[in-house]
């Protein structure tokens, strides 16, 4: 590892600081629960990028981009970095990262704009189902994957040292390898991390994952990734009327997760397909319905979950997904560039009934 800069050396001298005090107090590790990054409403977009390509995160548009996502009230954006996984365990990822990380963050700072890296793994075409369901039946095979994981996280978290990124995710949706028979593995991985980068860690679970993952204490706000089956039924219209008390009782349980943890939760992901399923079943992207309907079905989803993570103390904020740097037609998944949403983002963020 390269020698680190003055200023790396500070930011790690500063968090210890914070550690020795808050563990003096309460025993526990970790930052302070209550860092002021995530004292104020954290109004986060993803941006993502199509098929990965080069020159996308890191290009031409990304400027303007984050200029449009300010203007709607955005004050945090996140970069998601992918790695290929084979199933025999190995990953594979691109050197490009270290361009996308460096670009994004001094533009988003220059813009008074704090950046979060949550690494993804792709599982397209490779057997897995999604990446929830990645696990290994030889023992070989797994040892391969940690090997390469944890190679794969450090060089993202000494990218996140180096270019003063804000907020690192050390996994994404791992549901399988996130159980207490990983603890220790993760633990491991986790102090590993805390060497090389001097800011605040998450883990990014997802809706179904959360309550299981025995290393919340190791981290410093708890992530989830906020697909929540709200809804009713298919066979009419959807529960408008019903969707605010949903909410209102899955915030009643993410305050009891914050009491549980002693520190905030953030809803690492947020968003809504095109689809009238959407309520009911969100993390799908087929749609469901005609196009005005699903199309009426995704906004009011949306203006109704910002309201509630606006109104709740315990959820720090929320990262909604997902924005695309190039323009492109926007027609499918959850893609949130185009007018009508762009006014629900706007007015729960900025100005409420602003046209």
């Amino acid at each position: 590892m390269e020698r680190m800069s003055c200023s790396g050396v500070l930011r790690i001298f500063l968090v210890l600081l914070t550690v020795f005090a808050v563990g003096g107090a309460s025993g526990q590790t970790g930052t302070d629960p209550a860092h002021e990054l995530f004292a104020g409403p954290i109004r986060g977009i993803t941006i993502s990028c199509f098929r990965n390509g080069p020159g996308e995160w890191d290009g031409p548009d990304m400027p303007a981009t984050l200029d449009e996502l300010a203007a709607l009230g955005a004050n945090w954006v996140t970069i998601h970095p992918y790695a290929r996984i084979s199933q025999d365990g190995a990953l594979r990822w691109s050197d490009r990262d270290a361009d996308t990380v460096e670009a994004t963050a001094r533009l988003a700072h220059e813009r008074g704009m704090k950046v979060m890296i949550k690494p993804h793994l792709a599982y397209w075409r490779t057997g897995f189902a999604w990446r929830g369901d990645i696990a290994f039946d030889n023992p070989e095979d797994e040892a391969r994957f940690w090997r390469d994981y944890e190679r794969w996280i450090i060089h993202h978290a000494e990218l996140a040292e180096t270019h003063g990124v804000d907020l690192l995710a050390v996994g994404t949706e791992l549901k399988q390898l996130s159980n207490e028979g990983h603890e220790a593995v993760w633990r491991g991985l986790i102090a590993k991390v805390r060497q090389r980068y001097a800011g605040p860690l998450t883990y990014a679970a997802n809706w179904d994952e959360y309550e299981h993952v025995r290393f919340w204490d190791a981290l410093d706000i708890v992530g989830i990734q906020a697909y929540f089956a709200l809804g009713r039924g298919l066979d009419g219209p959807p529960d408008y009327e019903g969707l605010p008390k949903a909410w209102a009782r899955q915030m009643t349980t993410m305050r009891k997760v914050r009491n549980e943890h002693g520190k905030p939760v953030v809803f690492t992901e947020l968003g809504y397909a095109l689809s009238t399923a959407a309520a009911l079943r969100p993390w799908e992207d087929d749609r469901v319905g005609d196009a005005e309907a699903a199309n009426t079905t995704k906004l009011r989803c949306m203006a109704i979950a910002l309201e509630a993570v606006e109104g709740e103390p315990a959820v720090a904020g929320a990262f909604l997904w997902k924005w695309f740097a190039t323009p492109r037609e926007f027609n499918r998944e959850f893609v949130l560039q185009y007018p009508a949403m762009k006014r629900v983002i706007r007015n729960a963020w900025v100005a409420p009934d602003l046209n």
